[in-house]
């Protein structure tokens, strides 16, 4: 492991980048590791794996499709991704997973559900595991049969005089002063059971079917009202600071890292933790735009690995300047080139490895990093101890015995 600092390995922070995290130099000391459980799985923030949300950079098969946070593809069906692909043809119609959120197991993509939904005829949206309940005189209202969808079980679960959009099974229930707390007696359409029904202990305002639910770490949408203080707080709330931001985690908002589902316009980009668009460069995004045309050229930022001095922003906005006889090389003082001195800032391929000041890679030597690459095999035993090491050659065979 050859590299311009060697001080950052083992340093307690992780240089994601080459040639720090790599096999030769430990993963960076150590400070870089493989996600434990996922072998082949290297991020940047090992938290996130398995957090509940679904980072795009980290849904690949060797990090399980972000520790099983984001949609997967299910054998056999090759249009169909869902967070568990266990579910497709186990026996139970899911028509509405309050997990995900969505319908996507009943859709045609994933053969309704692997064949344990089946549509019913007249109603083409319906999916449910037994087609035959539908209008069969008796109203199910405790299964998903009982949806607008499916013609609220056929025409089986009834209307209530004085209450539109409520049907059920026993009209007589509503308003009897006795609290029916099950779906659909306890809801806003039937007027929580006509009135019969009371709101939650320590959530006033709050009616719901079953009040374990509230806080139990699911968010459910019927519950996700200022009232029941969003699903006691499993769901996604308003953050003050941001008018117009929901998300579950407010605490998340500004903490330095960058969570791509609070990644909005209306969450000011995760709090300016995610990268954002520069006025004036439209391809530019970085998480600090003030900083473009700051007077400052800005190599790397530790916290942020934005393109500062790329093409695309600028060259950070004009603070970066070229260097003559180095057409891709911008830096924030080109009189720094061919000092004397390896400065990190200036050592790139662009920039000739700081105008050959800092060590070079050696193309026949792979691992091999010197200054002055032609002295690897002149037929001189170097005295500099960096060329005469085994990634060398031993100096190009010159140091050997």
């Amino acid at each position: 492991c050859l590299l311009p600092n060697p001080e950052n390995i083992g340093d307690g922070i992780c240089h994601k980048y080459l040639p720090y995290n790599t096999a030769d130099c430990g993963f960076d000391g150590g400070d870089c590791k493989p996600v434990e459980g996922y072998p082949g799985c290297f991020v940047r923030f090992p938290g996130r794996i398995g957090d509940n949300i679904c980072h795009e950079a980290y849904n690949t098969p060797d990090c399980d499709y972000d520790g099983k946070d984001c949609p997967r593809p299910v054998d056999g069906y090759p249009d169909c991704f869902v967070r568990f692909p266990e579910r497709i043809g186990d026996g139970i119609c899911h028509y509405f997973d309050q997990d995900e959120g969505d319908d996507q197991y009943s859709s045609p993509e994933c053969g309704y559900d692997g064949g344990d939904c089946e549509p019913v005829e007249g109603y083409p949206n319906c999916m449910v595991f037994s087609p035959e309940l539908i209008n069969d005189g008796f109203c199910e209202n405790f299964s998903p049969n009982n949806r607008v969808e499916c013609g609220n079980d056929g025409g089986d679960c009834k209307p209530v005089e004085g209450y539109p959009g409520c049907l059920l099974p026993n009209p007589e229930n509503i308003g009897d002063g006795i609290c029916h707390n099950y779906f659909p007696y306890n809801t806003a359409d039937c007027g929580f059971d006509g009135g019969d029904c009371k709101p939650v202990e320590g959530y006033p305002g709050c009616f719901v079917r079953f009040p374990g639910r509230i806080g139990d770490n699911i968010c459910h949408e019927a519950y996700n009202t200022p009232d029941c203080d969003y699903d006691g707080k499993d769901c996604p709330r308003p953050v003050d600071e941001y008018p117009g931001c929901f998300v579950r985690f407010p605490e998340r908002i500004g903490d330095n890292m960058c969570h791509d589902a609070y990644n909005t316009p209306e969450c000011e980009y995760d709090g300016n933790d995610c990268p954002q668009v520069v006025d004036g460069y439209p391809d530019c995004k970085v998480r600090f735009p003030e900083k473009i045309g700051n007077g400052i050229c800005h190599y790397f930022d530790e916290n942020d690995d934005g393109p500062y001095k790329a093409p695309e922003c600028g060259y950070d906005g004009g603070d970066c300047k070229p260097v003559d006889g180095y057409p891709d090389c911008f830096v924030g003082l080109p009189q720094t080139l061919a000092d004397g001195t390896c400065h990190d800032s200036n050592n790139t391929p662009e920039c000739g490895y700081d105008g050959y000041d800092c060590p070079r890679p050696v193309e026949e030597y792979p691992g091999c990093f010197v200054r002055f690459p032609e002295r690897l095999g002149d037929g001189f035993c170097s005295s500099d101890a960096t060329y005469n090491t085994p990634e060398c050659g031993n100096d190009g065979g010159d140091c050997l015995p």
